[in-house]
């Protein structure tokens, strides 16, 4: 885990943390590119994205320097090289601006950050400004609120400043379809804000050591797509290219590129300049610029209209029939605690849970297989339950409802009630898992991956959580274990299950099993093989 140590970045960090985002965003471009609105933004909004970060990248992947100032003014560079649609674009005018926060700057910190941060947001907004009026419900609110909220807390490393925008980030893009009435009638959130989430968690990922590669994602939604035009020249083309010169003057060039059609987005220097621009006739825009002396590179012309009858295609034939009923979705890291969570009324069981956490399209696939009406998400981890609320979004033929469990007990009690009210209506079988999820305590037992000074906690200890929150600690399994149960006041309750952990020795558990039975004659203890990995013993106290 990388987290600890990074309450600096130089350059060399930053370079590898592009890559990170990189690599996740490639994870997951199809999912953006699914969230599409219309038939046809651009083209994909998710590809367009990666083309525009996978050139971003590439600039700086040799350089042979570590001043965070000069390799973010060369990532700017290779970005709006690259960009690709209005996404794509945008993303290079956010880079753009955090590289001029950054102007001068060898290593940031967290006040470089926020300086870097409200940069890429004062110049998105006003670049896009010049051309046309900054539409909310999109990549830039995204931006804007995680900025804005950011610029609060002041007194946060770089670390838990940057986790906290993240955060921020992902609130906001859920927010895009109050914003922007054509997402909420196509049942998603905004695809190239989603692209900047991914983009970000990517980063945050790597930092807390947690993997970058994820199963694939097929079975992505089918989205409900708005009636194309019957006459092409409501989409006509899709006209970007860099115009490359000396001294070109790029504000005119910017009235003139916004008189020739819709959804233009001009931004660059004198010496370089990305044009993006919807036109009826793709040679106007060209034209234009051959007369103006520029030289064209990268010019990219697509007709929308084709794409559009291809995108609804697509779209018709991954449409999905619904049935009456209501299906539960649970998480769960471990073969044992599958089958648990199936035996106890699960119909999908995603596998995934703690430094393993599925993307939004395994939620949506899982839906979409059971095809029922009705959806119960149980995420069973507090880092799921935004993930799980993004796929929500995503599935508008079906009804979703997301139970807050934040752990394996609290999901494996929100099951047991839904089997008691299962033939009930679907606000009473909330009702009655939302309140098991309040009744019950969980106990975790793992090994500290840091020390905590404060707490006395040291690396490679056994850690006792009591609801997440770290109560006992130390070298002796049976011991940790103990003071857990005691803390929790096991004594005063009636029934403990125990899910042993796939790490877990048998002579231990063997031995733990005995040493609970004996502190605890009167408490009714339940041991059941989880599988689970990273924590040998979960524990259930009602």
């Amino acid at each position: 885990m990388i987290a600890s140590t990074a309450r600096v970045c130089d350059g060399l960090l930053f370079t590898i943390c592009i890559r990170a985002a990189l690599m996740w965003l490639e994870q997951h471009r199809d999912a953006v590119n699914a969230m599409n609105v219309f038939p046809v933004p651009d083209g994909d909004t998710g590809t367009n994205m990666w083309h525009t970060l996978e050139s971003a990248a590439a600039a700086i992947q040799q350089l042979d320097t570590r001043h965070i100032g000069q390799v973010s003014d060369a990532l700017a560079r290779g970005a709006l090289r690259g960009a690709r649609g209005n996404s794509g674009t945008i993303l290079s005018m956010l880079l753009r601006g955090f590289a001029d926060g950054l102007n001068g700057v060898e290593v940031m910190d967290a006040e470089g950050f926020l300086r870097a941060c409200q940069s890429a947001v004062n110049y998105a907004y006003e670049t896009v400004r010049a051309v046309m009026p900054p539409v909310e419900g999109t990549i830039l609110t995204v931006a804007y609120a995680a900025a804005e909220a950011i610029a609060r807390h002041t007194d946060l490393d770089l670390y838990d400043l940057y986790a906290l925008f993240v955060r921020e980030a992902r609130q906001a893009l859920m927010t895009t379809p109050d914003l922007l009435p054509v997402l909420r009638q196509a049942g998603v959130v905004d695809s190239g804000g989603y692209g900047l989430v991914l983009i970000l968690e990517g980063v945050l990922r790597f930092l807390d050591g947690e993997p970058l590669r994820q199963a694939d994602l097929a079975g992505l939604p089918a989205l409900t797509i708005l009636s194309a035009p019957e006459q092409s020249e409501e989409y006509g083309y899709d006209v970007q290219f860099l115009m490359i010169g000396d001294n070109l003057p790029l504000e005119q060039i910017r009235r003139d590129i916004s008189a020739m059609g819709w959804s233009p987005l001009v931004d660059g220097d004198g010496s370089l300049i990305k044009v993006h621009v919807h036109v009826e006739n793709p040679a106007v825009p060209l034209d234009y610029a051959v007369r103006l002396g520029a030289q064209l590179d990268d010019v990219v012309v697509e007709n929308m209209q084709r794409q559009a009858l291809a995108y609804q295609n697509r779209s018709r034939s991954q449409e999905l029939t619904v049935i009456e009923g209501v299906g539960v979705v649970a998480v769960a890291a471990g073969e044992g605690l599958r089958q648990v969570m199936l035996e106890y009324g699960a119909d999908e069981v995603i596998a995934g849970g703690q430094t393993m956490n599925p993307p939004v399209a395994d939620f949506v696939a899982a839906a979409r297989r059971i095809r029922y009406r009705n959806v119960i998400f149980l995420p069973n981890n507090r880092n799921l339950i935004l993930t799980a609320e993004q796929a929500a979004a995503l599935l508008p033929d079906q009804q979703v409802h997301v139970v807050q469990t934040k752990s394996i007990p609290q999901g494996m009690a929100a099951l047991l009630a839904y089997l008691d009210v299962r033939e009930q209506p679907v606000v009473n079988m909330l009702e009655r898992m939302t309140s098991a999820v309040h009744v019950v305590t969980t106990l975790e037992v793992t090994t500290a991956s840091r020390d905590v000074a404060q707490s006395g906690i040291q690396k490679g200890e056994w850690l006792g959580l009591k609801n997440g929150t770290p109560v006992a600690h130390g070298a002796d399994l049976a011991s940790v274990t103990l003071a857990l149960l005691a803390d929790a006041e096991a004594d005063q309750h009636e029934l403990l299950t125990v899910f042993v952990g796939s790490e877990l020795a048998d002579e231990q558990a063997d031995a733990l099993r005995a040493q609970m039975a004996k502190q605890y004659p009167h408490l009714t203890i339940e041991w059941l093989n989880g599988g689970q990995p990273l924590y040998p013993l979960l524990m259930s106290l009602e």
